[in-house]
């Protein structure tokens, strides 16, 4: 049963075809399946020609045009039959489309209007005769109400189309019968007591010699096959992939695929379970394990159809076809739909080398969503087409990154804002970085060196907020001459202490000067660029005057930069429960359990106080009462996937109370990571209370609210929460610690603001992304705050700012978007000295400053202690 499905798969491939005609004739176009019959449905892709939205794939209809616009096709079927039709249309407004076939009957549908953006379906079933048949689709798109519409895709089913029965399908697995039917080796690693397998992780290795496959640390043998089985299982038993120290030589993709088994018939997409999460873990005790792909691999030589080595992903539906779930992705041209839906994958401590002779080959794809994370890696793209193909999104990104070579080192479009923090990008042909995100991309700590300009170019995208922040960093060009950022688009850009050599000009934008850079080194001390838009320009704003004009600060001549840029936003070593002083809680001295139903209250307090480095393999940890951290604890569990804190429903706290809790200490070096909360009761309970000094870290953690406060500081990598509480989700007062959030994710919170900065000094946000109503931070009587990048979606139907500012000083907003649905929403309102302003500018503000931020007060960084 299952091979007949998986063949079925195969049969609907989507045939790409190009639209021709705007208003008016057009020259019909071949529908035309591979095999010559309409076995399985078929996607007319749309390519062409109406009015292309650049990159997106949609026609979009102009109401400027006004009447209704038409293009037409054919479909050649293989006999006389009826078969279906859906068109996909993305509107606001009212839509009225008419389809036909030939001189048959004429099918019309209508559409109400909506208060949001939607995807909205039509189904005709059409009489085809055999042969060619001309379908011609009409479309009134000149009604006064309309905003936007465009028609995403048209999909031909053989027969009538029975969504009912297609939503009771079977969704297939991504890999082949053979690897998915036999659950004999995991089953055999449980029995026998593997103790890497009680503390949540399967190892690969373990899969060497299933039926025949190897699994060679070596490198010598091909491990493709028995790899993948290790993954899939790992999924299915949700546990972490483990890879020991070595090199794996692989020759096809290593899908790993976040399953999504649940189908939801009015978004249209396949919904994620929440628990089936792909997470891949290297040994940190040597030298990190390599996955290699084999040299000159005949799956690999396409490079306009690019194909990675190793690719994390979320099961999904084709946007419009509710018959399949997509069952694995290797032409990376393809829209991942179900990134939105990519929580909590992780990507960690493992290097990736694509081989020789691969012209189609990138490293690493990764679109994801909250709790996603890409850390400590290094891909040696050589001759690909890219090292990493997009990061993980919604303010979630990677850190300690490192591209040798490839055609581009990171390509990262279609994402929802990422941050790339501490990364290295050598020797790309192309680009360093190719963007095209709907929410700003932040790169801070960073080592950009290439032979030509330029260096990063801002891709036509659909902006709400900046495209580009850059902050600490140098770039490097070998051969003089170029530009080194190219932005002829006209998105929001913002650069602040940055190091450039060997361009002739920093930037091009649209409709701006570009800056020729003197020979040597120039330092950026700021430069921003308030993009070019003719119906919402985007503004800036400098100790109150508003202006159109870039912001340039440069400095020629200087010696060279500092070098430590990358390490100095970094950890120098994340803890790892391979280390001897680690101490497992489930050990017998201890004795938690993690089984989501006994009390670990007393046995977590007791390894906290009795050991400095304590670990919390794969379980739920319930507790009644608050666990507090000392000033060099470090708590980690296995992935915030995988470890849950959970609160007692016994535990019923009068007022607010934290599940966690550290020292009241400047000094402290306190480390909290890969693990999540999950409190019950969000009126109750706060996640942490927070009060660990500058050197502290907290990584990868998920859920709740969380109190800073105190002597409250140091680096957070990739927070996020996502609660629907009447209390902020996020307050920090009263600190004066350097307190840095890489990546900043708060959304759905019910309180206006969501987040509080009241009484503080030295508090920074890279990389904001929101998906809410209310205002989603206020900056109350506070020096020295730093915002680099916002964006997301906001709905609210009163008048609000996004964020205000309140009686503070010394704050730069930079790269500032209200949202996608930003209707009564403005960017910026502050308040100074009894007056109150609004800054205009609509949807985007470019910067705000009032002020000069004092970037030396955040250190160096690093684990000093």
């Amino acid at each position: 049963m299952r091979r007949m499905m998986l063949s079925c798969v195969a049969a609907c491939v989507w045939t790409a075809v190009h639209l021709a005609g705007a208003a008016g004739a057009a020259e019909p176009v071949n529908v035309e399946a591979e095999d010559g019959q309409l076995t399985g449905c078929r996607r007319v892709k749309m390519e062409a020609e109406l009015k292309p939205e650049s990159g997106s794939g949609y026609v979009v209809f102009d109401p400027a045009q006004g009447g209704a616009q038409t293009l037409s096709f054919v479909v050649k079927s293989p006999s006389e039959a009826t078969r279906t039709l859906k068109f996909t249309f993305h509107t606001y407004g009212n839509v009225k489309a008419t389809v036909q076939t030939g001189a048959g009957p004429v099918r019309q549908f209508r559409f109400g209007k909506v208060d949001r953006r939607q995807w909205r379906h039509a189904y005709a079933d059409l009489r085809f005769e055999k042969g060619p048949n001309t379908v011609r689709v009409s479309v009134d798109a000149g009604q006064p109400d309309m905003h936007r519409l465009s028609l995403d895709s048209i999909l031909v089913y053989p027969g009538i189309y029975d969504s009912k029965a297609a939503r009771k399908r079977k969704v297939p697995d991504c890999i082949p019968a053979e690897l998915a039917d036999d659950k004999a080796r995991l089953t055999q690693i449980k029995e026998s007591d593997n103790a890497l397998y009680r503390q949540g992780f399967l190892d690969v290795t373990l899969y060497n010699g299933w039926r025949g496959h190897a699994v060679d640390p070596k490198g010598v043998k091909d491990s493709t096959a028995a790899l993948q089985k290790a993954i899939v299982d790992a999924v299915d038993a949700r546990l972490a992939v483990f890879f020991p120290t070595g090199t794996y030589r692989v020759s096809d993709t290593l899908q790993c695929m976040k399953k999504s088994p649940r189908y939801h018939p009015e978004k249209g997409v396949w919904l994620q379970n929440g628990s089936q999460i792909p997470v891949l873990i290297g040994s940190t005790k040597a030298r990190r394990p390599l996955i290699k792909l084999k040299d000159g691999c005949a799956r690999f030589q396409d490079a306009n159809r690019p194909k990675a080595v190793v690719h994390m992903w979320t099961q999904h539906s084709e946007r419009g076809n509710s018959e399949q779930a997509v069952t694995r992705i290797d032409d990376l041209n393809e829209v991942d739909w179900g990134a939105s839906c990519g929580f909590k994958m992780e990507f960690r401590g493992i290097d990736i080398d694509v081989g020789c002779n691969n012209p189609g080959a990138a490293g690493l794809a990764f679109y994801a969503a909250q709790g996603a994370s890409l850390t400590d890696c290094r891909v040696n793209a050589r001759d690909g087409v890219a090292g990493i193909w997009g990061l993980p999104s919604r303010g979630m990104g990677g850190a300690n990154l490192e591209v040798i070579g490839g055609d581009y080192g990171i390509y990262a479009q279609r994402g929802a804002g990422s941050i790339a923090v501490g990364c290295r990008l050598i020797g790309q042909k192309k680009t360093a970085v190719q963007l095209n995100n709907f929410v700003p991309c932040v790169l801070v700590g960073f080592e950009i060196r290439k032979k030509r300009a330029p260096a990063l170019v801002v891709g036509e995208g659909w902006s709400v907020g900046g495209a580009l922040m850059l902050y600490d960093g140098t770039i490097e060009i070998e051969e003089p001459g170029g530009t080194l950022i190219d932005n002829k688009v006209g998105e929001i850009v913002y650069l602040r202490n940055v190091y450039a050599t060997g361009a002739g000009k920093l930037i091009e934008n649209k409709q701006a000067a570009q800056y020729t850079l003197a020979p040597g080194w120039t330092r950026v001390r700021e430069y921003a660029y308030g993009g070019h838009s003719e119906t919402t320009p985007a503004l800036q704003w400098t100790d109150g005057r508003q202006h159109h004009d870039e912001i340039v600060a440069l400095e020629p001549g200087p010696a060279a930069p500092p070098r430590d840029f990358v390490a100095r936003h970094l950890w120098e070593r994340l803890p790892s429960f391979e280390e001897a002083d680690a101490k497992n809680v489930r050990d017998s001295d201890i004795g938690a359990k993690g089984d989501g139903k006994t009390d670990d209250t007393a046995a977590l307090r007791k390894a906290l106080a009795e050991y400095p480095k304590v670990f919390l393999p794969k379980g739920e940890y319930v507790i009644s009462g608050t666990l507090t951290l000392g000033r060099k604890t470090k708590l980690f569990g296995t992935a915030e996937a995988n470890t849950t804190l959970l609160a007692s429903k016994s535990w019923q706290p009068a007022q607010e109370t934290p599940l966690l809790e550290t020292v009241d200490d400047h000094d402290a070096a306190t480390y909290l990571g890969d693990l999540s909360f999950q409190p019950r009761n969000a009126a109750n309970f706060a996640n942490v209370h927070w009060r660990a000094g500058r050197h502290s870290l907290v990584n990868a953690i998920g859920g709740g609210k969380i109190r800073i406060s105190g002597h409250g500081g140091g680096r957070w990598y990739f927070w996020y929460t996502i609660a629907k509480c009447e209390e902020p989700l996020v307050t920090i007062t009263g600190t004066q610690e350097p307190l840095t959030f890489y990546g900043f994710n708060p959304e759905h919170c019910r309180h206006t603001p969501e987040v509080v900065v009241r009484d503080c000094r030295n508090v920074r946000t890279f990389a904001t992304k929101v998906e809410s109503g209310p205002d989603v931070m206020h900056i109350e009587n506070s020096r020295n705050i730093m915002v680099l990048g916002h964006g997301g979606h906001h709905a609210r139907k009163e008048p609000q700012s996004a964020y205000v500012v309140r009686h503070s000083s010394d704050v730069v907003l930079a790269g500032m978007g209200a949202g996608k649905r930003t209707e009564n929403v403005t960017v910026v309102t502050e308040q100074l000295n009894g007056h109150s302003t609004a800054l205009p500018g609509g949807e985007f503000l470019a910067l705000y400053k009032r002020g000069e931020v004092d970037d030396s007060a955040w250190g160096r960084g690093g684990n000093e202690e």
